[in-house]
C-alpha cells in the first residue's frame, strides 16, 4: 500500500514515484523495498523474483506504508480492499484483504516515510465464534455457495 497526502497529490509540479516499472536511469525495477527481476506478473509463487533487498530508502522513491507477499509462506497476489478508520478501530491504523486468499491483514503503525510498517494476519470468526480459515472467502462461500 502506498501512501501520499492529498496536498502532494494536488501538487502537480512533482509526481510521486513508488518504483513501479523499470527505471530508465538505472534499469532496475522496484517493488516496495525489493529490486525485482524481469518476469511474468500475476504468477503466484515468486515470479517475478526478488533480486535483492533495497538496503535504505532511495532518493526520488517513496517507500510503501506496508508490503507483503515476499515470503515462502505467503504468496499473496494483491490487495482487494482496505480501510482506514479511527471510528471503527482503536489500535489498527490500516486493515486490508488479500485478493486470492480472502485473508485479512492489518498494521498498528501509522505511515512512516523511512520504512514500511509491520503487517499482521488477523483471524476472522463467524457469529458462533468458529474460525474462518479462508478469511472473507469463507463468508462468500456461505452466502453464494460453490462458485467458479
Amino acid at each position: 500500500v502506498n501512501a501520499v497526502s492529498m496536498e502532494d497529490i494536488l501538487d502537480t509540479s512533482t509526481i510521486e514515484n513508488f518504483g513501479w516499472g523499470r527505471s530508465q536511469t538505472d534499469g532496475k525495477t522496484r517493488e516496495g523495498t525489493f529490486y525485482v527481476a524481469p518476469g511474468t506478473g500475476g504468477v503466484l509463487g515468486g515470479n517475478p523474483a526478488c533480486e535483492s533487498p533495497i538496503s535504505s530508502p532511495e532518493e526520488g522513491y517513496t517507500l510503501p506504508w506496508i508490503q507483503f507477499g515476499r515470503t515462502p509462506e505467503d504468496f499473496y497476489y494483491g490487495i482487494s480492499s482496505y480501510v482506514i478508520s479511527d471510528k471503527s478501530f482503536d489500535k489498527l491504523k490500516l486493515v486490508w484483504t488479500e485478493f486470492n486468499t480472502g485473508h485479512v491483514l492489518g498494521t498498528t503503525e501509522s505511515y512512516n516515510s523511512s520504512k514500511p510498517s509491520k503487517g499482521y494476519k488477523i483471524k476472522l470468526f463467524d457469529a458462533d465464534m468458529a474460525p474462518l480459515d479462508m478469511g472473507f472467502n469463507d463468508l462468500v462461500k456461505e452466502e453464494l455457495g460453490e462458485i467458479g
